[in-house]
Parts: C-alpha cells; structure tokens; sequence
C-alpha cells in the first residue's frame, strides 16, 4: 500500500509543477526546460541499460562457472565474481559503470576467456 501511496504522491507532485507554469513566463520556462531534461534523460537511460545488459549478458555468457559451483556463490560475497547468474552479471556491470570493480573478477582458468572477458569490458568501458 506504501509504494501506491508513494507513486501518488510523486505524480500528485508532478501535477503541481505543471500547474506553476501559469504563474509566470520566467516559470514556465524553468518548468519546460526542466521536463526536456527529464525526456532526455529516460531516453539515454533506456539506452545506457539496454547497453549494460548487452554486456552483462556476454560477460555471464563467458565467465559464468558450470551450473554445481554457481549454487552458493553470490555477488554479495566478496569472494565471488559477479557473473555467477544473470542477475549478479547486470549488477556488476552497473556497478561497473561507476568504476568499483575488482580486475581479478575477469581471471579465468582459460586464458583466452580471461582475455576476451577484458577485451569486452573494455569495449564497455
């Protein structure tokens, strides 16, 4: 009932900002250009996701372990990599985006996957 009540009042609040337009020009303008950021913001956000779930998704492709190892290892243990499952893949990969990350996450007992692992990251980064 929380989330409902909460999504109320954001968009309760968002009605409010549309109706100060009529109060000034000088509003009106900081109203809409306002509103024109926020488009152009969803627009690159649903692009930069789309682009980190391509990579979180060759990343977990290439360095996800065989399916008996990957029962008890989790990003939230610092001791695993995050590509154990799809969902740890796409959080370490936004957690990526912010430069907390660890190189050893990329090491392989195959070389060549260690090397095409750093190849892609550093084609995301």
């Amino acid at each position: 009932m929380r989330i409902w009540a909460a999504i109320g009042n954001c968009c309760i609040w968002i009605k409010l900002l549309k109706q100060v337009k009529v109060l000034t020009v000088k509003m009106a303008t900081y109203v809409s250009a306002i509103e024109d950021i926020v488009r152009d913001l969803i627009e690159f956000i649903f692009v930069m996701t789309l682009m980190t779930l391509a990579f979180a998704t060759m990343l977990w492709i290439v360095q996800s372990p065989d399916e008996n190892a990957a029962d008890d290892l989790s990003i939230w243990d610092n001791s695993a990599p995050p590509f154990t499952t799809f969902g740890d893949a796409a959080i370490g990969s936004f957690i990526m985006i912010f430069s907390n990350f660890d190189l050893a996450w990329f090491d392989s007992d195959d070389e060549r996957l260690s090397n095409f692992s750093l190849f892609i990251f550093i084609l995301f980064m």
